[in-house]
């Protein structure tokens, strides 16, 4: 999926074990993206991907987000979380979140745009 832009894309590609799904999306990627704007996130949960952002709140911005091959159901339950903040990214433009403090006293909050 690309996040930002003009145009933005959520590309999920279903299909049964063995029918390619991997090379259809990595071989394009390969070919005519540049690697450092290819950002693999195969298993993270919303908190890292979350946390990822601190610092940066655009570094999703224009880049490309490979989850790899989700067909394992398994998998994809745990990366549901991450892939719907990519959709409300692309939707909305940005994702509000709050974290709890090392201290649990107040609520960081993060934005990502």
């Amino acid at each position: 999926m690309v996040i930002g832009g003009d145009k933005s894309v959520l590309n999920n590609i279903h299909g049964a074990s063995d029918s390619e799904k991997s090379f259809s999306m990595e071989t394009p990627l390969k070919y005519y993206i540049p690697d450092e704007h290819i950002i693999a996130q195969s298993s993270q949960t919303e908190a890292s991907f979350v946390n990822d952002c601190i610092d940066n709140s655009e570094k999703y911005d224009h880049e490309i987000i490979n989850m790899g091959d989700l067909g394992d159901k398994e998998h994809f339950e745990r990366m549901r979380t991450v892939f719907n903040i990519c959709k409300i990214l692309i939707s909305e433009g940005y994702y509000n979140h709050g974290k709890m403090s090392n201290a649990n006293e107040t609520q960081i909050p993060i934005e990502l745009e």
